[in-house]
């Protein structure tokens, strides 16, 4: 009987600030094989993943190894630039040491861009061309899908509008990024900066978080609220200027704080439409994201179809 030959296998791997998970896909079903801290020291986590992929055991052959990772990153080298939750991989060439020493292709990405590809191929744009993606939680990432690529734009920074300062925002207590007004790091800083100038809150100085937060905005909490109502402003602001500029199929919307669509979804989606006056426009759905955490792994993946 002849022998049947293995059929080949690319292998997603999401890289975060505190976790690594490599998956691959069977019958369009991501299959999650390992799950792991992600070490600080960039070398230990280069050997995690070489050791967990020789040692895992694949439907078939592999054939190529995709990475989603936090930005800044130059794509095309495959180096990683000082990400700010990995400060120790700065210039850390990823891809060329796993490629040596597993001797397979690796491909490199923004795990925001990455995210974008998965939710565009697999999840909530895969019935549209042009997808722009938006993950809201600790911080802000971005990626634009157009016909089931990624557009790069030029040195792979297309989309960086974490990085956007609004014009209201600057004034003598310094500037103040999109990523430091709408993300979950974000609103902390806020409430610290205005319980350090005296105002009163439900919100306790020595428990600060975004789940503090949205728990004394549920309670009516006016700091809370202003610092939400920011964010929301602030966020639907930089998606009317995408709309207006770029005109996407759809927006996605992922990440933690979109899983309640009440803290930023719904309320987002209905400031964008209203600051839009061109009706063919402001008819562009803005809808929640469908992988969630898998996202990144779905577009790792797919990176090899782009």
């Amino acid at each position: 009987m002849k022998k049947q030959a293995c059929k080949p296998v690319i292998v997603g791997i999401d890289i975060g600030a505190t976790k690594t998970k490599m998956a691959f896909l069977r019958q369009n079903k991501l299959i999650t094989f390992f799950h792991k801290p992600t070490p600080q020291e960039p070398e230990r986590a280069a050997d995690m993943i070489v050791r967990a992929l020789s040692r895992a055991k694949l439907p078939g052959s592999l054939e190529g190894i995709g990475i989603g990772c936090p930005g800044p990153l130059n794509q095309e080298k495959g180096v990683v630039l000082s990400p700010p939750n990995l400060p120790r991989w700065n210039r850390f060439r990823l891809k060329a040491v796993i490629e040596k020493r597993l001797g397979t292709r690796a491909i490199l990405e923004n795990d925001a861009n990455a995210g974008a590809l998965g939710e565009a191929v697999h999840g909530s744009g895969r019935r549209f061309r042009h997808v722009f993606y938006m993950t809201i939680s600790t911080g802000i990432g971005t990626g634009l899908v157009l016909d089931k690529r990624i557009y790069r734009g030029s040195k792979g920074l297309a989309g960086e509008i974490w990085a956007f300062v609004p014009e209201s925002f600057r004034g003598n207590e310094g500037t103040w990024n999109l990523t430091e007004l709408g993300s979950g790091k974000g609103m902390v800083k806020q409430v610290k900066h205005y319980i350090a100038q005296g105002r009163k809150t439900l919100i306790r100085n020595t428990n600060i978080s975004t789940g503090s937060i949205m728990a004394a905005w549920e309670k009516g909490d006016p700091l809370a609220r202003e610092v939400v109502t920011t964010a929301r402003r602030s966020l639907a602001g930089a998606l009317s200027f995408v709309v207006h500029m770029m005109a996407p199929d759809l927006i996605v919307l992922g990440g933690g704080l979109c899983t309640d669509p009440r803290w930023l979804v719904d309320p987002v989606r209905r400031m964008v439409k209203k600051h839009i006056h061109i009706p063919e426009l402001a008819e562009i759905p803005v809808r929640r994201a469908r992988l969630w955490n898998e996202a990144v792994l779905y577009g790792a993946i797919a990176l090899f179809d782009e």
